[in-house]
């Protein structure tokens, strides 16, 4: 074997350069820098560089003016509806607003105008010889539908309970209903009374022959007439209406030209109509129990 005219020393520096050379290129890709020097920003590493690119190639290829143009008509799609379901909800509102403004116009509305009577010269069988009737008239531009009715006239030494007026037959008043045209008149009754329920024992009674003597004969006596008339509107969902009536006896006077007159005066409660009766509620469950 030849020998090396290498000198030793030289071989073994050379060695000793390459095992430096690999050491520094086996460390994981970590670059070594001195102490106290800054690490380069890595938007320079090509990698960077190729998601730039990339990110620039994309935007090319579909950042097209029509997808620009389409974003654009898409949002001032969305604007657009949002302004119309405003508007919708303000055009809904005002539906409801004019609908029920319509109806507050044209339903049936039944006015109660008061108590009628009528003294007749010859008396019944049962004696009576006055009949009293309630009137009303249908005030709206529509029919009232289902018209159900109670009416009673009698003495209340005690006064006028809540049950008294609602009445315990009050279910039995839906059996039989009616229709009341627009501005057509209407009565509840009859109730036929004697002398007696009017003038009680009145200590002079009204002289036919001699009017000029008779005097007002104001009644002492809680005399009442009072009942209640429950009706519907054409209008679809909607209430059952009610009006109520109460009147007191209030006297009884005697006029030459008109014969006998009976004077009236409301209760304290019950003339009312639908929800401003306390007791609405109370007579539709009476009339309709469930």
């Amino acid at each position: 074997m030849e020998k090396s005219h290498t000198p030793q020393s030289q071989d073994n520096a050379a060695k000793d350069a390459n095992q430096s050379r690999n050491k520094g290129t086996s460390s994981k890709g970590v670059t070594a820098s001195p102490i106290g020097t800054p690490i380069k920003n890595r938007l320079g590493d090509p990698d960077n560089s190729n998601n730039l690119s990339k990110t620039k190639a994309w935007l090319t290829k579909y950042a097209t003016p029509t997808l620009v143009i389409e974003l654009l008509v898409f949002c001032v799609g969305i604007y657009v509806a949002f302004i119309y379901s405003g508007q919708l909800g303000q055009m809904i509102e005002s539906n409801k607003i004019s609908r029920e403004s319509l109806t507050s116009v044209q339903r049936a509305f039944m006015t109660y105008e008061g108590t009628q009577y009528r003294q007749f010269a010859n008396k019944t069988v049962d004696g009576n010889n006055w009949v009293f009737e309630e009137r009303f008239v249908n005030n709206g531009t529509t029919p009232a539908i289902q018209v159900m009715q109670r009416f009673w006239a009698d003495e209340l030494p005690n006064g006028l309970g809540e049950q008294k007026f609602i009445g315990e037959d009050a279910p039995e008043v839906k059996t039989i209903s009616g229709t009341v045209g627009p501005k057509e008149p209407h009565s509840i009754g009859p109730r036929f009374k004697s002398d007696f329920f009017v003038f009680g024992n009145a200590p002079t009674l009204p002289d036919l022959k001699h009017p000029e003597k008779n005097r007002p004969n104001l009644s002492t006596r809680n005399i009442s007439f009072w009942g209640w008339i429950i009706y519907r509107d054409i209008f679809p969902e909607t209430p059952m209406h009610l009006t109520e009536f109460c009147q007191n006896l209030q006297g009884v006077v005697f006029n030459p030209g008109t014969g006998v007159q009976l004077m009236f005066s409301n209760c304290k409660a019950h003339n009312c109509t639908d929800k401003y009766c306390d007791d609405y509620q109370e007579i539709m469950d009476a009339v309709f129990p469930k």
